[in-house]
């Protein structure tokens, strides 16, 4: 059975347009296409740097760490319309470095010079995946062999093309995070975690990216990656059971933001900025109202707050790796 990528989807509305339209109709309806692959791109970087600062900050209290580079690769096939997506990222082949986590290790080794990936350790990337065109698992096989020689020997050597089409090589030394991936779904304006992957819709990356609050939504989602509560719950899923993980989630979350030097008080303004107005109160079975989380989240703060005034440094990192996971009455509002 052939996957495809939900970015497959993504210029499906766009190419029904250009059939019918007259040539500069066609011509503008192309432009924007182009436009629009280039700005999932920055939406991917954008995810990426808050994905790594929150998993880096917090890699030694997390039970499962892996080491990373923070490089996103991008395969063009995996956005439908290939040569589209070749010819608006300015790829002659479908592999590429999407995105790079700002202040990274690739950051840092210079790996944004390169567009077009070519080789990862003089092993071509098409002989990396042996999945078919248009098939998500492309990149992931190339996220996995890139994973693989990290773990062996924590480095990473990349041959690419830079925009004038010259050869280049990176060597690239990663460092250890908390495990999982972050990723832009397109079609979708919703935020979750499928227990691996932090899964961040566009319509809400491009809406509230950069709002001071984004960094609490991906760390919510993050929360479940480090618990993998969506793999515990497979088979187990009760509203009781769910529940009580998003309250784990939102305590948890403002443990990685404080250890990655984010304003705690982002965590209550995401409930009062984003989540109140979509709060459905009792008929949302699985969460707590959005005050009642607020509630629960102050907890945490004040627990942080309280620490940092006996230590009397405010950029000390935090061990919660003894607090989670936690019971159900543990996780409960206190109030």
């Amino acid at each position: 059975m052939r996957f495809r990528s939900a970015r497959s989807l993504f210029v499906a509305v766009a190419l029904a347009a250009m059939a019918a339209a007259p040539p500069s109709a066609a011509r503008d309806a192309a432009a924007a296409k182009g436009d629009a692959y280039r700005s999932l791109l920055d939406l991917d970087a954008r995810l990426l740097t808050v994905g790594w600062r929150l998993a880096r900050a917090n890699a030694p209290f997390c039970r499962h760490r892996r080491p990373s580079v923070g490089i996103q690769l991008i395969d063009a096939q995996s956005f439908g319309d290939a040569d589209a997506a070749r010819a608006s990222l300015g790829l002659s082949g479908d592999f590429g470095i999407g995105g790079l986590a700002e202040g990274g290790p690739g950051d840092r080794a210079g790996a944004a010079g390169i567009r077009e990936l070519v080789a990862i350790e003089a092993r071509p990337v098409v002989d990396l995946t042996q999945s078919e065109p248009g098939d998500y698992r492309r990149t992931r096989d190339l996220h996995d062999h890139v994973d693989k020689l990290l773990s062996r020997c924590g480095l990473v050597r990349i041959d690419g093309l830079d925009p004038e089409g010259t050869l280049r090589r990176v060597t690239v030394a990663a460092e250890p995070v908390c495990a999982g991936r972050f990723e832009i779904l397109t079609n979708t304006g919703v935020a979750r975690s499928d227990g691996r992957r932090v899964l961040i819709g566009d319509a809400l990356a491009r809406k509230y990216g950069d709002a001071e609050f984004f960094p609490a939504i991906v760390a919510h989602e993050f929360a479940h990656v480090i618990l993998r509560h969506p793999i515990t719950l497979k088979g187990k899923r009760t509203m009781g059971r769910v529940r009580h993980s998003e309250r784990e989630a939102d305590r948890l979350a403002i443990w990685l933001l404080a250890n990655a030097g984010y304003d705690l008080q982002i965590g209550p303004r995401l409930m009062r900025e984003y989540l109140r107005s979509r709060d459905v109160g009792v008929l949302d079975l699985t969460h707590d109202a959005w005050d009642e989380r607020i509630d629960v989240m102050e907890e945490e703060i004040a627990i942080i707050t309280d620490l940092r005034r006996k230590i009397g440094d405010a950029r000390v990192w935090f061990d919660w790796s003894g607090c989670f996971p936690m019971s159900r009455d543990e996780a409960k509002p206190r109030r």
